[in-house]
């Protein structure tokens, strides 16, 4: 079993905000996939989906905590189902990365993303990322506001183009090949 978890806010205000990126991967996986929406519940402090991807058997999350106490969600979820840290994937923009640049990777450093941060404290860093390039040319925004700012419309067709791609190559993400997953959606 797999669980794979994308990071954002929850509420109207922040939909379509940059720090939302996660959110619409596991929108899109779930709709794509026609997974089950069980539950939306205090225990979990997330939406939780289930069903089948390629045949693996899957666990979408999207934590309900904000952003800062993701960590507290992906832990509950990770424990009551009793999934290793080796197949957990956490989908989350990046502001280290240019839109819509993707990078996957094992373990490593939080680059001051406060989500990660809280879940490296829950479940320690051991874990697979998709990070998604959020940051454009000449942002002029400190990063608190930029995260919290509205894709614009040209933006918005690049993360879903990405998006896109992301998903026709899971494949790779379950298999955790990394170099195969890289080469496949580079642009």
């Amino acid at each position: 079993m797999f669980l794979l978890v994308g990071l954002g806010n929850t509420g109207k205000k922040y939909e379509d905000t940059r720090h939302n990126v996660g959110f619409k991967i596991i929108d899109h996986l779930v709709k794509t996939n026609n997974l089950d929406k069980v539950s939306v519940s205090n225990k979990f402090r997330s939406i939780i989906y289930k069903g089948k991807i390629l045949d693996n058997t899957v666990i979408l999350c999207k934590p309900t905590t904000m952003m800062n106490c993701s960590g507290e969600a992906v832990r509950l979820v990770k424990e009551f189902y009793k999934i290793n840290n080796e197949d957990i994937f956490i989908f989350h923009d990046e502001l280290d990365l240019v839109l819509p640049k993707v990078k996957f990777k094992y373990s490593g450093g939080s680059a001051g993303h406060n989500g990660i941060k809280s879940i490296d404290k829950n479940i320690s860093n051991k874990y697979f990322r998709i990070r998604i390039g959020i940051n454009i040319p000449n942002n002029n925004l400190s990063a608190d506001k930029f995260v919290l700012a509205q894709f614009n419309k040209h933006e918005k067709k690049e993360i879903h183009t990405k998006i896109n791609i992301i998903e026709k190559n899971i494949n790779y993400i379950f298999s955790k090949d990394i170099d195969s997953f890289m080469s496949s959606i580079s642009n």
